[in-house]
């Protein structure tokens, strides 16, 4: 009986959280998911993919998970990122499912030696598809006998597809001080769904008024070297700090999705941190997130706030750079501890993986080849507007 009621719970969960974005914890890698305008950002030298997956809440009997694979890339003579992105997301055991085919298209404006623009608009196939079979609604459950009846419930149309724009927009400082030339700082903002044309996210034809909510989300990220900051003590004598660590990121994510005044509630997650590298090899990082909902009181003039997420991540990642092979690899494991009123105890934890790769060493010139020497042989570049800075570009 616990079980059945835990999976109704579970299963109206489900059904609440379907106009709702999947939220990933390694949100500080440039990926064009949480910014259409990351599209190509670091380009003129490598195609840039990105292969991630998500588990959400481990010990729930109800599975949660998120994948998301993409590739974009630089045309170089005509400052273009161009890319492919598809994300798939599933909820209760495949209850739910949403699958998203995306095309971003950025372009990269150079101001200067040390400020860049980047702006991206981005169309969406979306499909939603919603298993009817496998759910439970309370009219059929029995308090003694558990699932007996046969729900009243309408069947609706199990899938659907629907057409969404999205829009970013990004600038980049990069800091020319011999100090500070290996310092950059990212803004950014983007809205996704924007309400544009037909977008209704009903499984019923009729509540053609059930729009999919435009999420707003507003990023930074401040990478920096480290220059012998203080020393510790060994015993060949005193060493910089900045000999062993070489390199920190500080980033900070704010997102919003729905509206109180159209749809009656919204929801919004907070979440920053920071890590630091080592030899150039290995980045540890230390993270936080907040998640809440409000939704109008019965009068439809206050609004109540209620914390729904609250989580610690732990991330990890690798800089692989294999010799004498074009390839450039971040491997990147999240480890997110729920600290909310849901309690660890019950969720587990939520793990995280992606691979980040650059493949090939592709430069642009000045002057148009033909064949494939045009993309992998040296030259001059002409669309990069920042030139490489650390052994942690693009991630």
């Amino acid at each position: 009986m616990r079980k059945i009621i835990l999976i109704y719970f579970l299963s109206t969960i489900v059904l609440k959280s379907v106009a709702q974005d999947p939220t990933f914890s390694q949100f500080f890698q440039k990926n064009p998911y949480v910014n259409p305008a990351y599209t190509g950002i670091y380009g003129g030298k490598e195609i840039h993919t990105i292969t991630h997956h998500r588990e959400q809440w481990m010990q729930v009997p109800i599975r949660f998970s998120s994948s998301l694979v993409s590739i974009d890339w630089r045309i170089c003579q005509k400052n273009l990122g161009v890319g492919l992105m598809a994300l798939q997301n599933i909820q209760g055991e495949g209850k739910f499912t949403s699958t998203d085919f995306s095309i971003p298209i950025a372009a990269h404006i150079p101001i200067n030696d040390e400020i860049s623009i980047s702006s991206a608009i981005q169309t969406t196939l979306a499909t939603r598809k919603i298993n009817w079979e496998n759910l439970i609604f309370s009219d059929e459950l029995d308090p003694i006998l558990g699932e007996v009846y046969t729900s009243s419930a309408t069947k609706p149309n199990e899938s659907y597809f629907r057409i969404y724009p999205s829009a970013g927009f990004i600038i980049t400082k990069k800091f020319k001080q011999q100090r500070l030339k290996h310092n950059y700082i990212n803004l950014g903002i983007a809205g996704h769904h924007l309400p544009i044309g037909r977008n209704s996210e009903s499984f019923y034809g009729m509540y053609e008024n059930s729009k999919y909510p435009t999420k707003l989300t507003i990023h930074a990220n401040w990478f920096s070297k480290i220059n012998g900051i203080g020393s510790f003590s060994t015993y060949k004598g005193g060493r910089f700090i900045g000999d062993f660590f070489d390199y920190t990121n500080i980033y900070y994510k704010l997102e919003n999705q729905g509206s109180l005044k159209s749809q009656n509630e919204s929801f919004t997650s907070m979440s920053f941190g920071a890590g630091v590298s080592m030899k150039k090899l290995v980045m540890f990082g230390i993270g936080y997130r907040q998640g809440f909902r409000k939704t109008k009181d019965q009068d439809g003039e206050n609004f109540e706030r209620s914390l729904m997420a609250e989580s610690i991540i732990f991330n990890t990642v690798l800089n692989i750079n294999p010799k004498n092979i074009p390839y450039k690899i971040y491997l990147t494991y999240s480890f997110d501890m729920n600290i909310s009123d849901l309690g660890y105890r019950f969720s587990g934890p939520t793990h995280e993986i992606s691979l980040n790769m650059y493949i090939g060493n592709i430069t642009c010139r000045n002057k148009k080849r033909k064949g494939i020497g045009h993309w992998l042989s040296g030259g001059k570049e002409i669309c990069d507007p920042f030139p490489k800075i650390s052994d942690w570009d693009g991630y």
